[in-house]
């Protein structure tokens, strides 16, 4: 593989540069943005509806704090983006905008909340939501965008910093196939996540029996 400057983070992909606003400031924006969030528009029928409170939600769980009390107070709410995050997965092929929008915005706010959150990661191992198979649909499709691959990559790679989480992400040896590929991505982003992923699975999981 080519060699490539990789900066290993787990930041948001969005909030870079967003540093230098104070932690006090992002943390009441945080608490307002998900109190304006209507959940059940999270649930409605008109995707429009659905693209346009994902997008509020994914701005207000940025901090730490916002993610945490989301994730240990508001259980039910979690799993209503985890619903829409599904229900994305099979309509961002096929059915157009704004699904494939949500699709990435879904992702990307459970992506937040499994940083932040060893309870979310647990969450998210549940074979009721099948979240490796999920994974695996998203990165062999060619339809989807790579900035959608990519924070996806970025889901399984905070996941795998948690040995619970990890051990689930190691169990699905066609994922683990698809992250040992995407290394090789020419996209820096997806490679530098793909690497992130890979460097978690062999420090926290079973992965290195499966070779």
């Amino acid at each position: 593989m080519e060699s490539k400057r990789i900066k290993l983070d787990n930041e948001d992909e969005d909030s870079q540069g967003s540093n230098s606003l104070s932690c006090h400031s992002s943390e009441e924006r945080g608490a307002s943005g998900t109190a304006a969030t209507s959940f059940d528009l999270l649930k409605s029928a008109n995707p429009s509806e659905v693209e346009k409170d994902m997008k509020q939600l994914k701005a207000a769980l940025r901090s730490k704090s916002a993610v945490q009390d989301f994730v240990k107070h508001h259980p039910e709410n979690f799993s209503v983006v985890v619903n829409v995050f599904l229900k994305a997965v099979s309509n961002s092929v096929g059915k157009g905008p704004p699904w494939p929008s949500i699709l990435k915005d879904s992702i990307s706010v459970i992506a937040n909340c499994c940083n932040y959150s060893v309870n979310a990661c647990v969450k998210m191992t549940s074979s009721k939501i099948s979240l490796s198979h999920a994974a695996v649909r998203i990165f062999e499709n060619t339809s989807i965008k790579q900035d959608c691959k990519t924070s996806m990559a970025r889901l399984i790679a905070n996941m795998c910093t948690h040995r619970e989480s990890a051990n689930y992400i190691a169990s699905n040896a066609s994922l683990v196939d698809r992250l040992v590929l995407l290394l090789e991505s020419e996209d820096d982003a997806t490679a530098t996540q793909a690497l992130r992923a890979v460097r978690g699975l062999v420090g926290n999981s079973n992965v290195k029996s499966h070779s």
